[in-house]
């Protein structure tokens, strides 16, 4: 089933990136040199066209990023440790490429979004995570992009902090889960199922970082519903770092 998923998610990727203009040389090659490449990360960027063409995206909206909260150079220095720190596991790459992109292109930035960029690491970090419960994933909280835990949904209610019901799904949705995480949708779509006491897998897909001093908020997590084999990426909290 999840083959299938994967494949439907990269015709349309194929079909976006078409309507981006890039050609096969273009996504052939990142924003760096390849016969230098060195490091897990880097190679595994220079292996996978998808990767290689959100590098160059990146590195052109980075040129034109100023920094929000915080000095552009730091900002990129710990995305980049957060990325290497992936090694080859390209659904985690993914996911901190696609923050990278968010954080450069908004608010001074005029580099845009990727939304294929997420449905790819979203297929990768699902394939992951249902590998990893049929072997057996570790507990606890996950705490650096790519890890992922073995827990179960604790409860579900609105934002508010109400039952959640057909008849409040405007009122969005709140997710908690026994290893002590949580995320917050403002709306209900793809989450009508999600029940207390199901088994999940839960990975941390990136972490912000041109953030106010002492903000941490707006950490994105994906979800894999054992039960529904329902998936989801959501953010901890209902606004991220510099928000209301």
């Amino acid at each position: 089933m999840r083959n299938i998923v994967l494949k439907s998610i990269l015709g349309l990727i194929v079909c976006q990136i078409a309507g981006l203009g890039l050609s096969g040389a273009a996504l052939a090659q990142p924003s760096y040199d390849c016969s230098r490449a060195a490091q897990p990360d880097e190679i595994a960027i220079c292996n996978d066209p998808l990767l290689s063409a959100a590098d160059r995206i990146i590195a052109g909206a980075y040129d034109r990023y100023r920094g929000e909260f915080q000095p552009k150079r730091e900002v990129a220095r710990r995305f980049l440790s957060d990325r290497n720190g992936c090694g080859s596991d390209r659904g985690c790459i993914a996911a901190v490429q696609a923050r990278m992109l968010s954080t450069y292109a908004s608010p001074e930035g005029n580099g845009g979004t990727l939304p294929w960029l997420t449905s790819y690491a979203k297929a990768l970090t699902g394939f992951k995570a249902a590998g990893l419960a049929a072997n057996g994933a570790r507990t606890g909280e996950p705490r650096f992009p790519g890890e992922c835990a073995l827990t179960r949904i604790e409860a579900v209610t609105t934002r508010f902090g109400e039952p959640a019901s057909y008849e409040n799904a405007d009122s969005g949705t709140a997710i908690s889960y026994a290893n002590g995480l949580s995320q917050v949708s403002y709306d209900r779509d793809g989450l009508y199922d999600v029940k207390p006491g199901q088994p999940a897998v839960i990975c941390l897909m990136s972490i912000p970082y041109d953030c106010p001093d002492g903000d941490t908020r707006g950490r994105e997590y994906y979800t894999l519903d054992l039960e529904t084999n329902s998936d989801w990426i959501l953010g901890d909290t209902q606004h991220y770092c510099g928000g209301a």
